[in-house]
């Protein structure tokens, strides 16, 4: 009877590991070496820290907000977590680095909607329906509606509204702030324009801003002839009746 060969052991394997493990250390070692050698070294203080983004917010209330100062290392800055509710008006914000020392602190504020009084104060709500207060720099960049009955509508048709008015703000600007004041008319959200009324009732949104280019041109032609809108109605803004009603003063209707 044959004896089968043993199997011959691969040597080296122990070495292998033991090496694998030591360059590993080895290298953690000197990023960690590194890391507080970046961390310790003055020539990467900051010198500079700058605020981007703010048309509403005052700087330095902003700076003093997010508490940082001048001196520490680069690598040191965070924004704290609560900085967005501490303040409403900050909508998003995040920290950029431009070595060797400068932090830029970029801040995205949020747009306003529409403004309503709540035991004679100002508030002001959002285009993604928050409530802030009130801040003259807003009310002197923005032309902001007055919404007098906003606690009035019902949330979910509110969140119907606010989408509506986002798409006309960001595609149709001039239109919006022609607008001087919201009310709610049943079902309907009412827009108060110097000459005439727009009643919004739920059109598609992909199909407003062909509407509203449609109704902007009969009211332009409306004014070069002299003539007044008592009212513009969107209600029957749908799938299948594309059209809105105007109404002139002397009771001629326009289908458009």
């Amino acid at each position: 009877m044959k004896k089968r060969p043993r199997k011959k052991k691969k040597k080296g394997n122990g070495f292998k590991i033991l090496f694998a493990l030591f360059f590993l250390f080895a290298l953690g070692t000197a990023a960690h070496f590194c890391y507080n050698f970046l961390l310790g070294w003055d020539k990467l203080n900051v010198t500079k820290i700058e605020i981007r983004g703010l048309s509403v917010l005052n700087e330095d209330y902003v700076k003093k907000l997010i508490d940082m100062k001048t001196g520490a290392n680069i690598f040191s800055y965070k924004l704290d977590e609560d900085l967005f509710l501490k303040e409403q008006w900050i909508d998003r914000a995040k920290i950029r680095r431009v070595l060797p020392g400068k932090i830029i602190v970029k801040i995205k504020e949020r747009i306003p909607a529409a403004m309503f009084m709540r035991e004679s104060r100002k508030f002001i709500i959002t285009l993604d329906d928050k409530i802030v207060r009130s801040v003259s720099a807003a009310e002197q960049k923005y032309k902001i509606p007055l919404w007098s009955d906003y606690n009035e509508a019902a949330s979910g048709r509110r969140d119907e509204i606010m989408a509506f008015l986002k798409d006309i703000r960001d595609t149709e600007n001039n239109f919006y702030e022609a607008i001087i004041s919201f009310s709610m008319e049943g079902e309907s959200l009412k827009m108060n324009m110097a000459d005439c009324a727009v009643l919004f009732g739920s059109p598609e949104r992909e199909l407003v801003r062909e509407k509203v280019e449609s109704v902007g041109k009969v009211i332009k032609d409306a004014a070069s002839k002299g003539r007044k809108i008592q009212y513009i109605d969107l209600r029957p803004f749908t799938k299948k009746m594309r059209s809105a009603i105007i109404k002139f003063h002397k009771g001629v209707e326009n289908n458009k």
